[in-house]
C-alpha cells in the first residue's frame, strides 16, 4: 500500500487549517490466510473456502471505503483497534501543522493558533514573543518496548492563549461589565468616593463625597512595561528538569467621575503589579511500578509593584 498527500476537501477541516492535506492510499492490497473449516466439515472445502475469502475481502474493502467516506454510523461499530491507524491518518492529520511518516514512527505537530485564528485576527507581535523550541520524543532503551503513543506539550501551547490577553491594548471597565447584569445594580450605586474614603481617607479629602468611581483592568504588556522597569511579559516557562516559572502582570486604574460632568472621568490612582510563581514538576516512580506526576511549589511573590496618583507620580 502506497500513500501520497493530496489537498483536503473536508470543509470543516479547511475552516481550521486552510493548508490541510489528507493521505490518499493507492494500490491497497489485502492478504488473507486460508480459512480453516475443521475435519468434521463435509462438502467442497475449496469452493467454500474461496467463497468465504471473497466475502471477507469484500467486507473489509467495503469497510475501508466507508471509513474513508466518513460514514459516522459505520465508524461507531468498527473494530477500532484494527482501523485506528487509518482513522488517525484520515481525520487527525488534517489538523496538523507538520507531519513526518517513516518506517519507525508517525510524528505530527499541532498548533493551537489555528483554532484561535478562526475567532480573531492573529496579533502582529505574537510571533516575536514566542520562543523557538526543539523537542524530541524519548527512545526506548536497548531491550525495552517502544511507547505506543507519546505526547509533548511545550510552553508555547500555554503561552499562545496567555498572549491573546497580554497583547490586547485596552482596559476593561468594571462598571460596563456589571451593567450587563441587573443583579449588580445595587453594587453600582455603592461605587462612590464615599465608600472608597472608608479605606483611603485621603482619597475622600482629595475628591470629595458623592462622586461615582470605576475600575479599569488591563493585562496589556506594553502598558505595564512602561511603568515597571524590566517587566517580563506574562507567561509560562519550564526547563528540561521540570523547573517552571509563571509570570503574571496586571494593572488597575481607579477613575473618578469629574465634578459636575457626567460620564467624563479622571484618573485618581493606578497600580501596576508583577507576580512570580516558581515550582517544579517531578515524575515520582513507586515500588509497584506506578508513576505519578508531582507538583512542588517553591516560591510565590510580588516581584514589583508601583502605585501612582492621577498625575502619574508615586
Amino acid at each position: 500500500m502506497e500513500v501520497k498527500w493530496v489537498s483536503e476537501d473536508d470543509k470543516k477541516i479547511l475552516e481550521i487549517n486552510k493548508e490541510a492535506q489528507k493521505p490518499e492510499f493507492q494500490d491497497v492490497e489485502l492478504v488473507l490466510g486460508e480459512p480453516s473449516l475443521g475435519d468434521d466439515f463435509t462438502g467442497d472445502k475449496d469452493a467454500v473456502s474461496k467463497q468465504l475469502s471473497e466475502k471477507v475481502r469484500k467486507g473489509l474493502m467495503d469497510t475501508y471505503d466507508e471509513l474513508w467516506s466518513g460514514d459516522a454510523d459505520r465508524l461507531s461499530v468498527m473494530p477500532v483497534e484494527s482501523f485506528l491507524p487509518m482513522i488517525f491518518l484520515r481525520y487527525v492529520v488534517g489538523f496538523s501543522k507538520n507531519k513526518d511518516i517513516n518506517s519507525e514512527n508517525i510524528n505530527f505537530g499541532f498548533e493551537p493558533e489555528m483554532i484561535l485564528d478562526t475567532v480573531r485576527p492573529r496579533p502582529p507581535k505574537k510571533a516575536s514573543m514566542m520562543k523557538e523550541i526543539h523537542s524530541e520524543f524519548s527512545v526506548a532503551e536497548e531491550g525495552g518496548n517502544p511507547k505506543f503513543i507519546q505526547l509533548i506539550t511545550d510552553e508555547n501551547a500555554i503561552n499562545t492563549f496567555i498572549l491573546d490577553f497580554v497583547l490586547v491594548e485596552r482596559a476593561f471597565s468594571l462598571r460596563n461589565v456589571m451593567r450587563s447584569d441587573a443583579r449588580f445594580a445595587e453594587v453600582l450605586r455603592q461605587m462612590t468616593s464615599d465608600n472608597i474614603a472608608l479605606l483611603l481617607p485621603e482619597f475622600g479629602e482629595e475628591f470629595g463625597p458623592g462622586r461615582a468611581i470605576d475600575f479599569y483592568f488591563s493585562l496589556s504588556h506594553s502598558l505595564i512595561a512602561n511603568k515597571l522597569d524590566n517587566a517580563k511579559a506574562s507567561g509560562f516557562q519550564m526547563d528540561k528538569n521540570g523547573n517552571f516559572r509563571f509570570v503574571f502582570n496586571f494593572s488597575t486604574t481607579l477613575l473618578v467621575e469629574k465634578k459636575g460632568v457626567r460620564a467624563e472621568w479622571e484618573e485618581a490612582r493606578s497600580i501596576f503589579i508583577s507576580m512570580v510563581a516558581k515550582g517544579k514538576f517531578v515524575v515520582d516512580e513507586h515500588a509497584d511500578g506506578k508513576r505519578y506526576l508531582k507538583l512542588t511549589p517553591k516560591m510565590g511573590e510580588i516581584s514589583d509593584i508601583k502605585i501612582l496618583n492621577g498625575k502619574d507620580e508615586p
